[in-house]
């Protein structure tokens, strides 16, 4: 079902290399393990993941590109939503907040990881029940779609759909229908 060969590190930097061994081992046993359930599962990929980005970034022979860095928010934004699934929200809201510096501080403001991140913060607000909050996230993340996707993508129908659920949790039947 997996690969479980441990790829080749050798244009790591040295210094990281056998920390990246260790993790990618790690991965290849909890890939490999007969006892583990699917919220243990999880837990531990986000882990491993926070610290194969970690060593990407503080190890990485080479600089830096715009697709290095959306790669890294991709991965803060997926480790954040399995905290949400969690429960762990404070947590979640770390991994977004850093994916969001990053975007921040690396990519374009109009770039789609961007609208992205604005809808798991959006979510997360709407799972705390502060739909204000999630609302503002959310119309920022359409704002962006709108200038840099086709009108039929389905990022902007999912935008839709999250905006009309929260109308209708906060009892905006006409607001949740426009979006639905």
């Amino acid at each position: 079902m997996f690969n479980t060969a441990i790829p080749d590190v050798s244009n790591v930097a040295d210094e990281a290399r056998s920390d990246l061994i260790n993790v990618l081992s790690t991965i290849r046993n909890v890939l490999c393990s007969e006892q583990i359930n699917e919220e243990t599962f999880h837990s531990a990929m986000a882990d491993l993941l926070n610290k194969v980005v970690t060593l990407y970034l503080d190890f990485s022979v080479k600089q830096l590109g715009p697709l290095d860095y959306q790669l890294i928010v991709d991965r803060y934004n997926h480790i954040g939503w399995i905290r949400k699934q969690q429960g762990k929200l404070s947590e979640a809201w770390a991994y977004h907040e850093d994916a969001l510096q990053i975007l921040h501080e690396h990519l374009t403001p109009t770039h789609p990881c961007l609208a992205i991140t604005y809808n798991y913060i959006g979510l997360l607000y709407s799972t705390m029940n502060d739909h204000s909050r999630a609302l503002d996230c959310l119309e920022k993340a359409l704002e962006i779609q709108e200038k840099v996707l086709k009108p039929n993508h389905p990022h902007l129908a999912e935008t839709h759909f999250h905006k009309s659920i929260i109308f209708e949790r906060l009892n905006k039947i006409d607001d949740a229908f426009q979006h639905a």
